[in-house]
């Protein structure tokens, strides 16, 4: 027979909150990933900017090579710091900052030259997905943090 766990007090609400806002945050997530990212925005902007196919795939690759490398990289510094909350705003900063950045550039009037906006956005694309990998690691250390262990099954 297993045991439930069940927190005293406050801590009962405080669980609750926090579990249902990670199902909340996954469910945004998961929507606003599919429709933003690789399946219309970046492709028509990259097709845009590049006249050859093979760029597309290019993009696609350094997409995964951020998000399977950059963990490597913050591992150490999250399994360290005493606030793994901390870790997760600071990356998540990268995140947006990178994005913001790619975005405030295409604005510009220097992007009229599609080499140099290519440039730039791969640029900063590649450190979104970088960020993206890392903050990743981060949130599943405070996942660990935030719903005890014998609760966080039920959830998957």
């Amino acid at each position: 027979m297993t045991e439930k766990w069940e927190p005293a007090g406050p801590g009962k609400q405080i669980a609750r909150r926090n579990f249902w806002a990670w199902v909340l945050h996954q469910a945004l997530y998961r929507v606003g990933w599919q429709f933003k990212m690789e399946a219309t925005m970046i492709a028509g902007l990259v097709s845009y900017l590049s006249s050859s196919p093979a760029i597309i795939g290019i993009f696609s690759t350094a997409s995964s090579i951020g998000r399977c490398a950059g963990p490597f990289l913050v591992t150490p510094w999250v399994d360290r710091s005493p606030l793994k909350k901390r870790c997760v705003l600071w990356l998540w900063a990268g995140v947006v900052v990178s994005w913001g950045a790619g975005a405030v550039y295409l604005w510009l009037p220097q992007a009229q030259d599609r080499a140099a906006a290519l440039w730039w956005f791969f640029i900063t694309y590649s450190l979104f997905f970088t960020f993206l990998g890392c903050a990743g690691v981060a949130q599943g250390a405070l996942l660990g943090k935030i719903i005890p262990a014998g609760r966080r099954g039920s959830a998957l």
